[in-house]
């Protein structure tokens, strides 16, 4: 059940997939890259921390450190997704459960570092 479920969300968010695909290759990017220049340009507070076991995706990863993202490039993706809704979550029911007993969550706006509201 556990598949068809996985199958089922990776089918339903393909359209963010193929757009952030699209607006890669247009920055001449991956995937991977514009999202993590995308992160990077956000917020000055915001760390991406990727995992990868291959040298091959951290030199891919370090790559995104390169990509320079206007205030027109940004809109431009929040434009391009801002139709599409996620499916699915990051972890089963099961596991929601335990974090949900252990860790307090809070929206963003209470949890950003005071500098960084002063802006």
């Amino acid at each position: 059940m556990i598949r068809s479920l996985q199958a089922e969300t990776l089918a339903a968010n393909k359209p963010f997939i193929d757009r952030i695909a699209q607006l890669a290759q247009k920055k001449k990017a991956t995937t991977a890259q514009l999202s993590l220049a995308w992160l990077l340009a956000s917020k000055p507070f915001i760390v991406p921390i990727p995992g990868t076991g291959k040298v091959q995706h951290l030199q891919e990863n370090i790559g995104a450190s390169s990509i320079l993202l206007t205030a027109e490039d940004l809109r431009g993706i929040e434009s391009a997704l801002s139709d599409l809704t996620v499916h699915g979550g990051r972890m089963n029911a099961e596991q929601m459960k335990v974090c949900r007993g252990r860790v307090s969550f809070q929206p963003l706006s209470l949890v950003t570092p005071p500098a960084a509201r002063r802006r």
